[in-house]
């Protein structure tokens, strides 16, 4: 049959492109700097949101096993704080280790911040797509548990927030949505990127999917930034506009759809597909679409909804929020631009 062809293909496509972009990477690391370290020209911003200023200088990293329901920890190190805010992180389709996207986590880890990564998939390739929100909220459930009595750092559970890539994207908006009934804290900033599901991403309709929440109930103080690429051939934009459009509780002034854009000005080029959030730890695909689009949106973000300060640089269609870095050669990289 046509779909089965396409679905197998589309699926294989999603799997190799996670292991080829997903390299390296390793617990324990203490993560991104401002070094160029590959040799590419792309520095990390000096200061503000998304930069190398760091009040940590590592991480603590801790698994809780295989299963579905497991989770890893990352937690701040060099000095251990008392207590911290939590991002959970949700990783795309058949991304099961943080490896994959461990360059932004670690940023995030030493800016003080708790990073929860629910596994919620059973192995590479699961389709039981209605079981993922279940199990990705059974898992965050637990890992605050394990804070909370093992340490080594207390979770704030007023201090929230939900991220996610692809699949994981979708999770974060109906945690976004759901927190109350799945039982977690509620989230006070969500970060979508590049949302999606095995359907939008196969053009062939999967029956047992992952689940899809009323946007609507997203709570009208939440910070929501719904991201797409505009080079995504894999999930497109159907979804980022989905959340964005009907999350109508939370005004306009709290939400922003963003386009990323690629820019071919350099070599090589910034390719803004499905793939460009993946980044290994040890930086060698850290570029400006990681800098500015992800670390500086979700820095910004938490700074926004936990202590009030950077709000320009995540919303509001401003020159801060828009900037997205300078090549080499001090040509601006292509704005993002902001609905």
């Amino acid at each position: 049959m046509r779909g089965t062809t396409a679905l197998g293909m589309a699926l294989l496509a999603i799997a190799v492109g996670l292991m080829l972009g997903g390299c390296g990477g390793g617990g324990g690391s203490t993560g991104g700097d401002d070094d160029d370290d590959d040799g590419d020209g792309w520095t990390q911003p000096a200061t503000g949101p998304g930069s190398a200023v760091y009040d940590h200088t590592g991480v603590a990293v801790y698994q809780s096993g295989s299963t579905a329901t497991d989770y890893w920890l990352y937690t701040p190190t060099g000095p251990v704080p008392a207590t911290a805010p939590v991002v959970i992180f949700n990783h795309g389709w058949s991304a099961l280790t943080p490896s994959y996207y461990e360059a932004w986590i670690i940023h995030l880890v030493r800016k003080g911040n708790i990073v929860i990564f629910p596994r919620w998939q059973s192995y590479v390739g699961d389709l039981n797509g209605s079981s993922f929100l279940p199990n990705a909220a059974t898992a965050v459930r637990a890992a605050l548990t394990r804070l909370e009595t093992s340490g080594p750092v207390t979770p704030d559970r007023t201090q929230v927030a939900v991220f996610g890539h692809s699949i994981g994207g979708v999770l974060a908006a109906d945690m976004a949505a759901a927190w109350a009934t799945l039982s977690i804290p509620q989230p006070l900033a969500c970060f979508s990127v590049e949302p999606g599901t095995v359907s939008s991403a196969t053009g062939v309709t999967v029956a047992n999917d992952v689940t899809i929440s009323d946007f609507s109930q997203i709570a009208a103080a939440t910070l929501l930034i719904s991201l797409l690429g505009e080079d995504d051939l894999l999930v497109g934009d159907t979804l980022a506009r989905q959340i964005y459009q009907e999350s109508t509780t939370v005004p306009a002034a709290n939400k922003n759809l963003l386009t990323v854009h690629s820019d071919s000005h350099g070599t090589p080029a910034l390719t803004a597909n499905h793939l460009f959030p993946l980044a290994s730890v040890d930086g060698a695909n850290v570029d400006a679409l990681d800098y500015y689009a992800l670390w500086k949106i979700g820095d910004a973000l938490l700074d926004a909804a936990f202590r009030g300060t950077n709000r320009e640089y995540a919303l509001g269609d401003t020159d801060a929020q828009r900037y997205m870095g300078a090549w080499p050669d001090g040509t601006p990289v292509t704005d993002m631009t902001v609905q």
